[in-house]
């Protein structure tokens, strides 16, 4: 905990006990920030953020919080678990059998696997209101700080091709991309706006 000028400033790992409201924030948070990738598999409204909500692994993200209100977060995944987990039961209690089964394939066609010591930035999204005041290097910094305590070998993120901004951050901050991976013909199917998906990596030195 510290303060800020008056206010109550929390830089958290979240923990299981994650309120509903405060679930609910991650999410709009999330569909801000990385809606445009989302949207084309999962599709917009109260289902969406439905399933997103109950299927949040807050142990698997850091939140940036202001006088009780989250600014930002920072989500990643390890080789043991992930920052979302819907299961099949969860997406064919949200969107019904055949497209619950549907939207699973979907997702799990667009996913990465990952080697063991390995994280995985998922999204880092600050809330619009409070971009500009360094609260995403925070959440970085955080990150990093937990990925070297725990030894992590390397991390790893992705970017889609038409986001030229957060590749050319990704490269200041020592990330250097691996990888591109074509979308065809996934992207038109689901009508994404972007057709390529940038694997970039940093590996860490572990005293």
């Amino acid at each position: 905990m510290m303060t800020r000028k008056g206010k109550k400033v929390l830089m958290t790992r979240g923990t299981c006990r994650l309120s509903v409201k405060h679930r609910k924030s991650i999410v709009k948070l999330l569909l801000s920030g990385v809606g445009g990738k989302i949207y084309p598999i999962l599709g917009k409204g109260r289902k969406t953020k439905k399933l997103l909500e109950k299927s949040l692994n807050p142990e698997n993200c850091f939140i940036y919080e202001e006088n009780g209100r989250i600014l930002g977060f920072l989500a990643y995944q390890n080789w043991r678990h992930s920052f979302l987990t819907p299961s099949l039961r969860k997406f064919i209690a949200t969107y019904g059998f055949f497209e619950g089964i549907l939207k699973t394939v979907m997702l799990l066609f667009t996913g990465f696997s990952f080697r063991v010591n390995e994280m995985h930035i998922r999204s880092i999204v600050v809330s619009k209101s409070a971009r500009g005041r360094g609260i995403g290097t925070k959440l970085f910094n955080a990150m990093m700080s937990y990925a070297k305590k725990k030894k992590v070998k390397t991390v790893t993120l992705d970017v889609v091709n038409t986001n030229s901004r957060a590749k050319m951050l990704y490269e200041r901050l020592g990330f250097s991309a691996v990888k591109e991976t074509e979308l065809w013909p996934i992207n038109k199917i689901l009508d994404c706006n972007f057709d390529k998906v940038i694997f970039m990596r940093k590996n860490l030195e572990i005293s």
